[in-house]
């Protein structure tokens, strides 16, 4: 995890900010989650995220709704993201890394499938 964000608390409002300015799977580059347990935090948080086509829309200079940030009792509480880390397993974040290292000379056909390993 040596170019991801570092990992601590960060608040409710911090949280809606960065899932409102880009997308979720742009996000997840910095941060070591899989896109499932990243919503759940959200959705934990009641923190709501764009809607599918959001992103497209803007691109377009189409009309967007940014859904408000609504009340919760206890705003004040930190979100822990290092406590939701220790859900990934460590060969997911190895796969991260090498995805992530530009200067591995490693390149993938779009044409390859997993039908053709054979172990």
């Amino acid at each position: 995890m040596s170019e991801s964000k570092q990992l601590g608390k960060i608040s409710r409002d911090e949280l809606y900010e960065l899932v409102w300015s880009k997308p979720v799977s742009k996000i997840l580059i910095d941060y070591p989650f899989t896109p499932s347990k990243f919503k759940k935090i959200c959705n934990d948080y009641k923190i709501p995220l764009p809607p599918n086509g959001y992103w497209q829309k803007l691109r377009h200079n189409k009309k967007v709704f940014k859904t408000p940030l609504p009340e919760i009792e206890n705003k004040s509480e930190k979100i822990s993201l290092s406590k939701e880390v220790e859900a990934i397993s460590e060969l997911n974040m190895l796969i991260r890394e090498i995805k992530k290292d530009e200067k591995l000379p490693l390149v993938v056909s779009d044409n390859f499938t997993l039908s053709l390993i054979h172990i």
